[in-house]
């Protein structure tokens, strides 16, 4: 049997965006794969959104007894409810758009060693809209694939300038031993996906450059606030990862090379946050 993959949708009070979620992840063609809605608790009718599509077997609905919070429920849900060999984390308000998105990521798997192999990553769009059938075409046309060890996914992180949680497939238990979404912070995805690399820094990582899902935007996304604390506490989160990189043996230089892009980077996000929150 081909390995098991679990898609978490986490999700609290998005009852009018859970749906498109859930259905985008129900066509998917990969067969061995079972959708855990992971409601955290929602006071709105996300459970009548759900319960209407319960009748899919691949379909679980499980809901928090009360609110963990966003790194919290992604937390609970895959140490509780994704038993899987492959987990992928996408939220309720975004959605796939390549209906083979998984079978294609978990066949490359396949090519390079199901064993030796931490992640795939694909490609995303941001967009306040569903994209109409003609431009889901042209934006879903096969990319070129890139393999590359996890220590150097992590050193060239700032300078390919890309992340997306949304399209990452990843071993369920490599992420658990690295302790994925044990910190509460705004990057806590990028950071459990950094730090995954540096405790598995030779082993190998897929990137796709198909585009597969759409990071869908409003003005309730998490990355968009535009607190100082919020950003700070961020921040000394993601600088605790140069000097695991130095301790996994990826060089002096390289690490504090990597502290200065991250600088760089996180006032770059603060600095858009508080823009767009005097533009309103």
């Amino acid at each position: 049997m081909s390995p098991s993959v679990c898609v978490i949708i986490p999700t609290y009070n998005q009852a009018h965006l859970v749906g498109r979620a859930i259905d985008s992840v129900l066509r998917q063609t990969y067969p061995n794969l079972v959708v855990v809605v992971a409601d955290d608790g929602s006071t709105d009718d996300t459970e009548r959104v759900v319960g209407l599509r319960l009748g899919n077997p691949r379909l679980q609905y499980h809901r928090n007894a009360f609110n963990r919070g966003r790194v919290g429920n992604y937390r609970h849900a895959l140490t509780h409810h994704a038993h899987a060999d492959w987990v992928l984390n996408l939220d309720g308000d975004d959605f796939f758009i390549n209906p083979g998105f998984i079978a294609d990521a978990m066949a490359a798997v396949q090519r390079h060693g199901a064993g030796q192999v931490l992640f795939v990553q694909g490609r995303h769009v941001s967009l306040d809209h569903e994209p109409d059938p003609a431009a889901v075409v042209a934006l879903t046309r096969g990319g070129p694939e890139t393999v590359l060890d996890a220590g150097q996914y992590f050193l060239r992180f700032f300078k390919t300038r890309y992340f997306s949680h949304l399209t990452t497939l990843y071993r369920r238990d490599a992420a658990l031993a690295a302790g994925f979404y044990e910190a509460d912070a705004l990057s806590a995805d990028m950071y459990s996906v950094l730090k995954l690399c540096l405790c598995h820094p030779a082993q190998r990582v897929i990137l796709s450059g198909t585009v597969s899902a759409v990071w869908f935007q409003h003005g309730h996304n998490s990355s968009k606030s535009a607190s100082f604390a919020v950003h700070l506490r961020n921040f000394r989160l993601l600088s605790q990862l140069p000097r695991m990189a130095r301790q996994r043996g990826l060089g002096l230089m390289p690490s504090l090379a990597w502290q200065g892009r991250l600088v760089l980077f996180s006032a770059l996000v603060y600095a858009s946050a508080v823009w767009r929150r005097l533009a309103r």
